[in-house]
């Protein structure tokens, strides 16, 4: 995970399926709008799929983030953001997850995402198991 993605674990909280991210002062990308940074947004979909992701693979798998796609749709006011990811495929090696977020009570979408994740099973050294390969 991002060092941006760490940061913003502390505001993110989950409901069911659903993601939330409560945002504070600095992750105001553009103050006068205001809007959401971004990465901020970025790093929200990030947490929120590969959470999503864990919970579908079996217990010692760790996704690891390959690639992401996003497409930004409108500026991320500074209000709660939401998203429900959706796991599409999960294969030997590769999983693919898609998140919309939402602006909470709003029906169009700020940002697209699709992430692509490593899900190899952990290589056990020793009776490490912390030890994961890609």
């Amino acid at each position: 995970m991002s060092g941006f993605a760490q940061l913003l674990g502390s505001t993110i909280s989950e409901s069911g399926d659903a993601f939330v991210l409560t945002p504070v002062e600095y992750m105001i990308g553009n103050p006068l709008l205001p809007a959401l940074h971004g990465g901020a947004v970025a790093s929200f979909l990030e947490v929120a799929a590969k959470r999503a992701l864990a919970r579908q693979l079996p217990h010692g798998h760790v996704p690891k983030l390959i690639s992401v796609n996003l497409q930004f749709l409108a500026s991320a006011r500074p209000d709660a953001l939401v998203t429900t990811p959706k796991v599409r495929r999960v294969g030997r090696r590769i999983a693919v997850v898609h998140a919309e977020a939402f602006r909470r009570g709003d029906p169009a979408a700020v940002c697209f995402a699709q992430l692509e994740f490593a899900v190899h099973e952990p290589i056990r050294v020793g009776g490490n198991a912390d030890r994961h390969t890609l």
